[in-house]
């Protein structure tokens, strides 16, 4: 080899020209090369070891760069073959992006998860954060959050069940069959003779409306048929009562006469919406103003079961009880919302004054609770112990003086159930009552069933056995479930120890399109009486007054057979005319 600068010869592998000590071109070419290949090799390497989201290529198709071996042009009618360059080589292989699903799933588990115990936690941290507040304010919060619960749960449902019928037509019946087990019963504790009084078979049939109400009467009493058909029309304020065994003619009623409305009995009910939103109000507000309020740890019992609780004393005077009503009534002077509600409903169905000014309502109800409490003697002092759990719910009551108390009180553990009612009355010159109510029973998917004992000063009255009662169902306005009763009350009621097999049985199963309840009382001879109550909603239909009704009462009265009703009154032994077959007189 030759050196390129001096043109000196040189050995093979000479790295220097001996005579001009020129570096050879061979040589640096050779290390550049042997300094550039291991970086590159530790670069792929390390690529290779770590796991790569890259697809394989497949082994078949074409290459993605075009810089890749094969034929590639031709050169003189030669084909070719171009090595890969140490550029494609040595490139780092290119990466593909990756999804974001698995971490967007895997964030919605994780905030599911924290919103859950957020949830299930929530009311033990504002219990507790509460216990940095006065003890007063403390109280009405939990006072507060039961209101609410009780609203929107049971008075929310039984809304629901009595305006269900707004805008719309129920038609149904009531039947009501009495024995002559029962009859016999009834006569041998009563002056009455009701000798006649073979059975009593009563079937009621109604149509009720929006504004109207038909009820129709049909009864057989032995061999005495009686009907009877009432119409009512809301807007015109009027009704017509139809006798047709006793008067050819009906009779005409002014409800404007009588002072009465013939209105719907739900239209002076409040909105659900806003009922839940005064009554929470209203008994925070009202909480409030009770004044030295005491809270600590303490222990109740319920059913025979310790309860750990907080407890929060609160003594009510007969001057704080008016202070506090005053408040909660100069509170409504501002309220609008209740403005109208007493406006446009209460007023007009309430008070015979319908000009009367909202403002000048509330004062005389002012005025007339101030007259109340100056009229009250007593000087005592009402204790009000409210227990509550860790989650800030209320789990006992009582109201206490120096003689009285009432006490009620929910304990649950798992599905079990515990209740406890205790009332006791003390009479300056009567016996004093008391009453004790314990059940205890499951509750699984808000199905309650339990068995109750009712006693009355130590003794045992009643025994009450609830199954399957649905309380999901009972707040939305409906009754399912079986009660039945049974004890020595009704053997005392009646002075009959026979009678202490008496039972009382309850079947409900109601929705919000239909209603079907029985109940029965059995004794151990069969069944004494029985009451079957149906209905079902449907379209409004118009329900008209009867025509041509006499709006005169003394000249309908004069039409009036009084045979008929002479008949009617031998059934229950009276014969004003001794030994007379008052049966065998059509008019008298």
């Amino acid at each position: 080899m030759y050196c390129k600068n001096c043109g000196a010869q040189l050995p093979e592998n000479a790295a220097f020209c001996g005579k001009c000590g020129a570096k050879l071109e061979a040589a640096a070419e050779a290390e550049i090369k042997a300094s550039a290949i291991p970086e590159e090799i530790n670069e792929n390497t390390v690529s290779e070891v770590l796991p790569s989201e890259e697809k394989p290529q497949e082994e078949s198709g074409t290459p993605e760069s075009g810089k890749a071996s094969g034929p590639s042009e031709d050169q003189g009618g030669e084909t070719v073959t171009q090595d890969p360059s140490e550029e494609d080589i040595f490139a780092e292989p290119k990466k593909k992006k990756r999804s974001c699903l698995p971490f967007v799933i895997a964030a919605v588990v994780v905030l599911a998860i924290i919103a859950g115990a957020v949830i299930a936690f929530f009311p033990y941290v504002a219990n507790t954060a509460m216990r940095l507040a006065s003890p007063e304010k403390h109280q009405a919060y939990i006072y507060k959050n039961a209101a609410k619960d009780l609203a929107e749960g049971y008075l929310c449902g039984a809304v629901d069940a009595m305006t269900r019928i707004d805008g719309k037509s129920a038609d149904g019946k009531i039947e009501i069959d009495i024995s002559s087990e029962a009859v016999e019963l009834i006569e041998s504790e009563s002056e009455l003779d009701l000798s006649a009084l073979e059975n009593v078979d009563i079937d009621f049939e109604y149509s009720v409306n929006g504004n109207d109400q038909a009820i129709d009467l049909s009864s057989e009493l032995s061999d005495i048929t009686l009907n009877a058909e009432l119409r009512t029309n809301s807007k015109k304020n009027e009704a017509t009562l139809y006798l047709p065994e006793f008067n050819k003619n009906a009779l005409e009623i002014d409800g404007d006469e009588l002072e009465v409305k013939f209105a719907p009995f739900f239209t002076v009910l409040p909105e659900k919406e806003y009922m839940v939103s005064a009554l929470c109000d209203y008994t925070e507000f009202l909480l409030l103003n009770a004044r030295d309020v005491k809270r600590g740890a303490k222990n109740t019992e319920i059913n025979g079961h310790s309860v750990k609780a907080t407890c929060f004393e609160t003594e009510i005077t007969n001057e704080l009880a008016k202070d506090a009503a005053i408040a909660v009534l100069e509170k409504a002077k501002t309220d609008k919302e209740l403005e109208k509600y007493i406006t446009d409903r209460v007023i007009p169905y309430a008070s015979y004054d319908e000009d009367i000014d909202y403002e000048d309502y509330i004062d005389d109800l002012i005025e007339d609770t101030e007259e109340w409490y100056e009229e009250t003697e007593e000087e005592g002092s009402l204790f009000l112990y409210t227990y509550v759990n860790a989650k800030g719910e209320i789990i006992a009551v009582k109201l206490e003086d120096d003689t009285d108390l009432l006490f009620i009180g929910r304990y649950q553990k798992g599905k079990n159930v515990y209740y406890e009612i205790e009332i006791i009355a003390d009479y300056e010159d009567e016996e004093d009552d008391h009453i004790v109510i314990l059940a205890e029973g499951t509750l699984i998917k808000d199905k309650l069933s339990i068995e109750a004992d009712y006693s009355y000063n130590d003794e045992e009255m009643l025994s009450i056995t609830v199954t399957g009662f649905d309380l999901k169902a009972l707040k939305e306005g409906c009754i399912k479930g079986d009660i039945e009763i049974g004890g020595e009350a009704f053997a005392d009621a009646f002075d009959e120890k026979a009678l202490k097999n008496i039972t009382v049985k309850i079947e409900a199963d109601n929705t919000k399109e239909e209603t079907d309840t029985s109940v029965k009382i059995l004794m151990k001879k069969g069944e004494l009486a029985s009451v079957r109550i149906e209905s079902k909603l449907k379209d409004t239909k118009k329900i008209k007054l009867h025509e041509d009704a006499v709006s005169d009462a003394e000249e309908w009265s004069e039409d009036i057979s009084t045979g008929q009703i002479l008949k009617l009154l031998t059934l229950f032994g009276y014969n004003p005319y001794g030994e007379m077959d008052l049966s065998q007189t059509e008019e008298l």
